[in-house]
C-alpha cells in the first residue's frame, strides 16, 4: 500500500466496521444504516485515536507539533472554494 500510510490489519477494519454496524442498528440510532455509516465511523474512529496518540505522546508531539495539513478538514464543494 504505498502512499496510504499505515493503518490497521484488513482483518481488524472489517471486524471493527462489522462490530460498529452491529452497535448502530442496536443504538436505534436511525430506522436504516446505510453501507457506508459504519466504514466511515471505523475511520473517524481511528483518525481520532491517531491524532490523541500524537497529542499524548510527547516525542510524536515534538516532531509533528507544527505540522499542518494543506486543505486539512476542508471539504471539496463548491461553497468551501469561494
Amino acid at each position: 500500500m504505498t502512499g496510504r500510510g499505515k493503518s490497521i490489519g484488513a482483518g481488524a477494519a472489517k471486524k471493527a466496521t462489522s462490530r460498529s454496524s452491529k452497535f448502530l442498528k442496536a443504538g436505534k440510532y436511525a430506522e436504516r444504516v446505510g453501507a457506508g455509516a459504519p466504514v466511515y465511523l471505523v475511520a473517524v474512529l481511528e483518525y481520532l485515536a491517531a491524532e490523541l496518540a500524537v497529542r499524548n505522546d510527547e516525542e510524536m508531539s515534538k516532531l509533528l507539533g507544527m505540522l499542518t495539513i494543506a486543505n486539512g478538514g476542508e471539504g471539496n464543494s463548491e461553497q468551501d472554494r469561494k
